[in-house]
């Protein structure tokens, strides 16, 4: 993949989007219920998987989160699977309103 990628929140949707070369190639479904965010589903189009879009995708949305001083509630298993390998993020994990992975 080497065009540029762009993540921008599309909260009229609740998605966070994926674009490259002005097409949407992924999305981050969430809903928002004060300050915490929760994240029910991680989607990346068949010809963009494989390539790393959906941790660069998830890496974004995560970082917009800790910008807006929102913690996770809950969250997708492909979410879950990155907090388990990157540390730096689990301090955005809302332990008291965290329900685990949503399924």
């Amino acid at each position: 993949m080497d065009s540029t990628l762009e993540i921008r929140d599309n909260a009229d949707n609740e998605c966070y989007e994926a674009v490259v070369d002005d097409k949407v190639v992924g999305l981050v479904v969430y809903t928002r219920r004060g300050e915490r965010v929760v994240i029910l589903h991680t989607v990346v189009e068949p010809e963009f998987r494989g390539a790393g879009l959906g941790t660069k995708m998830v890496r974004g949305v995560l970082d917009d989160v800790r910008k807006r001083g929102e913690r996770l509630a809950n969250y997708c298993g492909f979410v879950a699977d990155f907090l388990a390998d990157n540390d730096d993020y689990r301090d955005l994990i809302d332990t008291y309103g965290h329900r685990g992975p949503s399924v």
